[in-house]
């Protein structure tokens, strides 16, 4: 019989495997109830976080560890304005944002809060990128194998690796308005920081995967079509996550993407990027996909990462989340996929029974206390 760890990781390579992988999204967001205290500050202590998975009996799923990489240089040009934001002073001119600029510390940003208001930003912005170097941090990386010890072959974790330079312009670095607006007015001087962003970026995903213990390496990218056409996707995405997928598989390790939005509209091009997985395909109403879809189009070269929609979760009775799980599983092949089920804050423990309860009669491994004599949960044979 395989560990869950290996029947998790030969789902995600596509491999031959066991039974449906299954996990409980566990973060300072997503946690359910009735489970004891529970503190949200401390949901990426591994142990911590570890404690209520186990208990909630599906596989272990740690989403953020150290990714053993740091910057050595273009962070000296960066100060946090205590009115804050933060500010980077180059010899080309400042730049003041609101918000973080770096790559995977995304947040959406408006108005003045941008980093990137006027064109010739773009050139100084490029400029920061070029004086980005890397190195491994082996505190970090001892840490990463650490978690991977604590986790032990109850699951898997995730190693974080930057996202695409234009999905961080969209939402970080300049907002949508103005990176729509620039590609019309100044397109070469933003398809140039594009690029030497996408370089270093790249830079990143050698020094990470050519020495993380981890297996698993995610982007948490957010593309969505609110925010990106087919043709800026196309031009600007799928590239720069091809040569990300190169690098990792290089490695040996496997490319998770996190798209948790619509994309319907480019979402076939995931597979001509040759992502390994799709992290949160969101169903509707929050998404436009549905695992047999994502199936279809994928013909097997991506693993969908498929989740419940989280306010059906929070808000709807046991029953109806339960039938909302079996609507998503009915008419999938349950051999190519990854079950995610998020809680919002506030979701009852019997609605995470119930969802346990679906996963269980269609062949999951379920095991802990949600299984036990001292939960309500149907496991489909007949006992309670």
């Amino acid at each position: 019989m395989m560990t869950r760890r290996q029947n998790f990781l030969a789902t995600l390579r596509r491999q031959a495997h066991e039974y449906l992988p299954a996990a409980f999204v566990i973060d300072n967001m997503n946690y359910p109830g009735g489970f004891g205290e529970f503190d949200p500050e401390r949901a990426f202590e591994v142990e911590y976080s570890l404690a209520l998975q186990r208990r909630l009996g599906l596989d272990v799923f740690f989403r953020i560890a150290p990714n053993g990489l740091k910057e050595t240089e273009a962070a000296r040009f960066y100060r946090a304005d205590p009115a804050g934001g933060g500010v980077y002073e180059t010899p080309g001119g400042t730049l003041h944002g609101g918000a973080p600029a770096a790559a995977g510390e995304p947040r959406l940003v408006h108005g003045e809060e941008v980093l990137l208001k006027r064109a010739e930003d773009w050139e100084v912005w490029a400029w920061v990128w070029e004086q980005h170097r890397y190195e491994a941090d082996e505190a970090a990386r001892a840490e990463c194998a650490r978690d991977l010890e604590v986790i032990g072959e109850d699951g898997v974790l995730y190693v974080v690796g930057p996202a695409t330079p234009i999905m961080d312009a969209v939402r970080s670095w300049a907002g949508i308005e103005n990176v729509v607006y620039g590609l019309c007015d100044f397109l070469e001087l933003i398809e140039n920081t594009l690029a030497v962003a996408a370089e270093r970026c790249c830079e990143q995903y050698e020094v990470i995967c050519a020495q993380t213990p981890a297996e698993l390496v995610v982007l948490w990218d957010d593309a969505t079509t609110t925010l990106l056409s087919r043709a800026m996707f196309e031009r600007y995405s799928v590239p720069v996550l091809r040569r990300y997928a190169e690098i990792a598989h290089r490695h040996g390790k496997v490319l998770v993407n996190h798209t948790c939005g619509k994309m319907r509209g480019f979402a076939d091009l995931y597979a001509t990027a040759e992502q390994d997985a799709l992290d949160w395909l969101a169903v509707p109403p929050t998404g436009d996909m549905t695992l047999a879809l994502a199936q279809e189009l994928w013909q097997g070269r991506v693993t969908p990462m498929v989740t419940p929609d989280p306010s059906t979760v929070r808000h709807g009775r046991p029953e109806e989340v339960a039938a909302h799980l079996e609507g998503i599983l009915e008419g999938a092949d349950l051999g190519n996929a990854v079950v995610m089920l998020p809680c919002p804050q506030g979701t009852p423990r019997a609605t995470a029974e119930a969802m346990v309860g679906v996963l269980g009669r269609h062949g999951v491994r379920v095991g802990g206390e949600v299984d036990s004599g001292q939960s309500t949960v149907d496991r489909g044979d007949g006992s309670d």
